[in-house]
């Protein structure tokens, strides 16, 4: 009866100890699953940033050659800025 007890409890240790690996392996998949959901997460805002300027910027110009002519007015206007800022600084 003894040994019949010791080879269940060495069976339940070994069934222990498989399970803590099993379960060592678990935590690391799912820190391993975390991380690339908070990748895809950060790349899926910068996507969704991507469409909203998108968006806007085909509200405001519809054909290419108005796109082109805006950003050329807009580096017109930064420029205009920065040269009010040197002034302002003198």
């Amino acid at each position: 009866m003894a040994s019949s007890l010791r080879k269940v409890i060495a069976s339940l240790s070994a069934r222990i100890s498989d399970l803590e690996e099993a379960y060592k392996r678990e935590c690391e998949e799912n820190e391993r699953l975390r991380a690339d959901l908070r990748q895809h997460a950060s790349e899926l805002e910068r996507e969704r940033a991507d469409k909203a300027f998108l968006v806007v910027s085909h509200r405001l110009a519809s054909e290419p050659e108005e796109i082109v002519n805006a950003r050329r007015r807009i580096a017109k206007m930064i420029s205009d800025i920065d040269k009010c800022i040197s002034q302002l600084k003198e």
